[in-house]
């Protein structure tokens, strides 16, 4: 086994030698550096996966990818700290980069090697690329940002990434740490605007506007107005479209009457009377626009009991036959419910 790679003369002597090889393993599986055949390693004996004597469901690995995991888990046992360990890690890492293992034994390499942090997040942008929606990547690249105290380049390297998946899940989460970490709050809710202008139906864009706003400014009377034009405004150009819907409901959720909310210009009108404006002209029910009118309706059912024959039981019954059937059985429960409630 090899030892540590503090004080130890052979593995310095080895890791001058690992620095001055040209890694010449290939990436499609057909040929690869051999380990068992290279001098630089002929200290370390590999350690074979222990899979049981009896194994139910056994992996039928290739050669590189045995070879490669068996002589990092010799190095892992003895936690050994060199340059060859490390080169080591990165051919690990691109044969199967969801190994959390491999990455962290690296960032653990990184740091007792002194390493470029610059150079660490170079490649990891080369692997994300190759492996967009990899949660271990994305968190090793966290990790990294934050041993290296700074978020510079990282917003670009995300939006990036966002060009060619607006809804990677993984490079939002990663972003919305980066910008609470390191106070990024500017320029975040116009960059929202821009995606949502971009794809209205992009529901990470929402999620992200919501997230900014609850951290920032918050939802005062104000804003709240604000953030109710405009996803009016987006409503109004796609009636159709379920993220507005989802982002109105959020941001009006905790006031004391949704339905008498006041809409100033262009609407002049209460809330309940825009979703009944809505209702008259839309020869087509919207199934996110009939779902908003039934919690206006119920919320409107102390005030005006009426409302229920009018409007509420009605609306339920259009929702339960239009073309939203995934919800088609909730909206039969939550009428029978409310005839229930009201013959008690």
């Amino acid at each position: 086994m090899g030892d540590q790679v503090e004080g130890n003369s052979s593995l310095e002597v080895i890791d001058t030698a690992v620095e001055k090889t040209v890694d010449h393993e290939s990436r499609d599986g057909e040929t690869h550096h051999s380990y068992k055949d290279d001098p630089q390693w002929a200290d370390v004996t590999p350690l074979a996966q222990d899979d049981g004597p009896h194994p139910i469901a056994q992996i039928n690995y290739t050669p590189e990818f045995r070879e490669v995991y068996d002589y990092l888990r010799a190095v892992l046992a003895s936690n050994e700290m060199s340059l060859r360990a490390f080169k080591l890690t990165e051919h690990a890492a691109r044969l199967n980069p969801a190994n959390y293992t491999v990455w962290f034994y690296r960032r653990k390499l990184l740091v007792a090697l002194n390493r470029d942090l610059d150079e660490e997040l170079r490649l990891l942008a080369e692997v994300i690329e190759m492996h967009p929606k990899n949660y271990q990547i994305w968190f090793h690249r966290q990790k990294i940002v934050e041993l290296r105290e700074s978020a510079d380049g990282e917003l670009q390297f995300i939006e990036s990434m966002l060009e060619e998946d607006s809804k990677n899940y993984h490079a939002w989460q990663y972003r919305q740490w980066l910008i609470k970490t390191f106070n990024l709050w500017g320029s975040e809710l116009s960059f929202t605007s821009k995606l949502i202008q971009e794809d209205m139906r992009n529901n990470s864009a929402w999620n992200q506007r919501y997230f900014v706003i609850s951290h920032t400014c918050e939802y005062t009377e104000s804003v709240l107005l604000k953030e109710v034009l405009f996803t009016l405004a987006a409503i109004d150009r796609d009636i159709y479209n379920e993220s507005p819907w989802n982002y109105l409901r959020g941001i009006m959720q905790n006031l004391p009457s949704m339905s008498e909310f006041a809409l100033p210009e262009p609407y002049n009108c209460s809330m309940l009377a825009h979703i009944r404006n809505l209702l008259k002209s839309r020869p087509r029910l919207s199934p996110y626009l009939g779902s908003f009118a039934v919690e206006i309706f119920e919320e409107q059912l102390a005030k005006d009991p009426s409302i229920k024959d009018t409007e509420l039981m009605p609306m339920l019954e259009k929702l339960e036959t239009c073309d939203d059937t995934v919800r088609k059985n909730y909206w039969k429960f939550l009428r029978l419910k409310i005839e229930n409630e009201q013959t008690k």
